[in-house]
């Protein structure tokens, strides 16, 4: 078993990587092989939205990205794993920078949904199919360490990037008043557990030879943090439509209401909507083939002279100011 830490701090040998070593001790003391990676000491560059990824799955070219950096190693690292850690600082109550970078990268072009589109144009066009290893399930986990109390957003911003491949996430906090924290025995207890969690999450899909197409799949819960609002996804972080009743999970997508039981705030939805949720197959199939659509309907309407004439007069409309520095 190959447990993967991330600590996506730009500050060297500092809490996050020394947060996320402490779960990897743990993990390695449990009989597996650690890794660790210092982002910042790869060159990661940001998505710039160009959709080549999303074009390249949907013509059967394969996973394509214009950005000639280190991102595609890193992709391939945590394939290559079992479990996946990230600690990653709060700066602004939500994620870094550098994880929605990397948030952003795994995008449309490593989206589950997305890519069992690609295998089947890839077995109508009689090419290869992809290694089954990009479709293996595994364990992910998050970690926020924040300066303050302004950390609320951390959460869902972290569980976004397990929507792209489908991982299934074990746990997801964040720690606040944390400049000290290597200090605070109760919080290097915490990650120890966490990364005992993570080797155990792991460890049980190994044994099962998990794949996220499996029909078990979406049945099975790894998830050892608290209770959350949301029983599907367990995420807590809720949009209300103005003038409306109705919410709908910023993780997940379903759609329901907030109610009051036992004291506790939950999220209630129909059970009959549930196979729309983002984050099981059926959810991720349904979204895949809308953006299949969607990417093929654009790329035909460049072709439209309308089209062709409306860009042409916004683009002359104005010229975007040049940077000073390249000046």
């Amino acid at each position: 078993m190959k447990i993967l830490g991330i600590s996506t701090s730009g500050t060297k040998n500092g809490n996050n990587d020394t947060m996320c070593r402490i779960a990897l001790e743990e993990a390695k003391k449990l009989g597996a092989e650690i890794e660790f990676i210092h982002v910042f000491d790869w060159n990661i560059e940001q998505c710039t939205g160009c959709v080549a990824c999303s074009r390249g799955l949907v013509m059967g070219k394969g996973m394509i990205c214009t950005r000639k950096d280190d991102f595609s190693a890193l992709y391939e690292k945590m394939v290559e794993a079992d479990g996946v850690l990230f600690v990653d600082p709060i700066y602004e109550s939500g994620c870094s920078g550098m994880f929605k970078t990397i948030c952003d990268r795994m995008g449309p072009g490593h989206d589950t949904g997305m890519l069992l589109g690609l295998q089947e144009k890839l077995a109508e066009q009689g090419k290869e199919p992809l290694n089954m290893r990009y479709f293996k399930q595994k364990a992910i986990s998050f970690v926020g360490v924040g300066g303050s109390d302004w950390a609320v957003r951390t959460e869902a911003d972290h569980a976004m990037l397990a929507m792209s491949p489908g991982w299934k996430v074990v746990n997801n906090e964040f720690f606040s008043w944390g400049k000290d924290i290597i200090m605070q025995d109760d919080k290097v207890a915490r990650m120890q557990e966490i990364g005992r969690n993570l080797v155990e999450a792991a460890q049980d899909m190994i044994d099962k030879n998990l794949m996220i197409f499996d029909e078990q799949n979406d049945k099975l819960d790894y998830w050892k943090g608290a209770d959350c609002a949301c029983p599907h996804c367990h995420g807590n972080a809720f949009y209300a439509f103005p003038g409306t009743t109705t919410v709908e999970c910023e993780l997940c997508g379903l759609r329901g209401e907030l109610k009051v039981v036992d004291g506790a705030i939950k999220f209630s939805f129909d059970p009959a909507t549930e196979f729309h949720a983002h984050d099981i197959l059926s959810g991720k199939a349904l979204h895949g083939q809308d953006i299949f659509e969607n990417e093929g309907r654009l790329m035909n309407l460049f072709k439209d002279p309308e089209f062709q004439a409306r860009k042409k007069h916004y683009t002359e409309v104005i010229e975007p100011t040049p940077a000073p520095s390249k000046n």
